[in-house]
């Protein structure tokens, strides 16, 4: 196991809800790399915004798979609700 560093007991949990009309937002902090499974991620919003949920997913790093990536939001139709910011 890795530690992460965090001291999680320092930090409150608060539920959170969306408010109406609100989108679902996911954000990846990650090099872009196949064991990462950011392509994973993005035929996860695929199937979402299929389903009717408002989603904005954003991914922070870059890496080998960027342009790959960029192929997948293309062809799952995801220009609108996708960014990648790059490092």
């Amino acid at each position: 196991m890795l530690h992460s560093g965090i001291d999680l007991a320092r930090l409150a949990y608060a539920e959170r809800r969306l408010r109406e009309g609100e989108p679902l937002r996911v954000v990846t902090v990650a090099r872009l790399v196949e064991k990462k499974g950011v392509v994973y991620a993005l035929r996860a919003i695929a199937r979402l915004v299929g389903a009717g949920r408002a989603v904005t997913y954003t991914v922070a790093g870059d890496g080998v798979l960027r342009p790959e990536l960029e192929r997948a939001i293309a062809e799952l139709d995801l220009d609108s609700e996708v960014r990648l910011l790059g490092w």
